[in-house]
Order: C-alpha cells, then sequence, then structure tokens
C-alpha cells in the first residue's frame, strides 16, 4: 500500500526514477479501486460517476509513475507514446517496464534502490 500512496503523492513528479514496485503496486492498487468503485456504481447509482472520476483523477500520477519508471530504465519518458502503437507497442513497453533498471546512477538520477544500490555501484 505504501507504493500506492508515494505514486499519488509525487503525482506532479515526472523527474528522477521509481522502482518496478512502485508501478506495478500502483497498478495494481488502481485497477482494485476502479473494479470496487465500479461495483459500488452499478450497485447505488446507474451511471458510472465514482470510477469515472477516480480513473480521471488517477491519469496524472499514473503518467508521472510510468515516465519515473521509464527513467530507471534509461529511457526517455517520450516512450510513453508507445502506447499509441497497437499491441507492439504495449508488449515493448511492458518488457522496457518489467526489466531490471539501470544499477548505477543514470542521466534521471540515482538508482532508487537506496543502499543496497550504492553498495553496488561502490563495488563496481
Amino acid at each position: 500500500m505504501n507504493w500506492f500512496v508515494t505514486a499519488w503523492m509525487r503525482y506532479s513528479d515526472y523527474y528522477g526514477r521509481s522502482r518496478r514496485k512502485e508501478l506495478w503496486f500502483f497498478l495494481l492498487f488502481n485497477a482494485g479501486a476502479i473494479i470496487i468503485l465500479g461495483a459500488v456504481d452499478a450497485l447505488f447509482i446507474d451511471v458510472p460517476a465514482i470510477s469515472a472520476l477516480y480513473a480521471a483523477a488517477s491519469c496524472l500520477p499514473g503518467f508521472a509513475v510510468w515516465v519515473r519508471r521509464l527513467h530507471d530504465a534509461g529511457r526517455s519518458g517520450s516512450a510513453l507514446f508507445l502506447l499509441l502503437v497497437p499491441v507492439i507497442g504495449w508488449l515493448v513497453l511492458l518488457i522496457l517496464t518489467v526489466r531490471a533498471g539501470e544499477k548505477k546512477t543514470n542521466a534521471y538520477g540515482p538508482n532508487p534502490r537506496g543502499r543496497r544500490a550504492s553498495a553496488i555501484e561502490n563495488s563496481a
């Protein structure tokens, strides 16, 4: 849950890097929230207002965490435009975000893994 909250707190931060954990937990909890809110909408309201508002509100932190995750992989945030390419673009983006990030400091900042990464970087 901490990773989900971190993504929301850094909703306007398109700089730096994010770990895989932050992106995937954000996506997991976000999908769960949309499903639950969709069920609440279906039970009490004919129009899916609550889930639609939440989905719209979660776009900004979602884009930010995707961009930071791409930065961790050593790619520019503009690689997010791969989402516009059907199937192949999605697969390429999935591969970029599933792979481990760069262990050393890259153009986008230090490794977000913290102390353990610093020890690896100093020994290399």
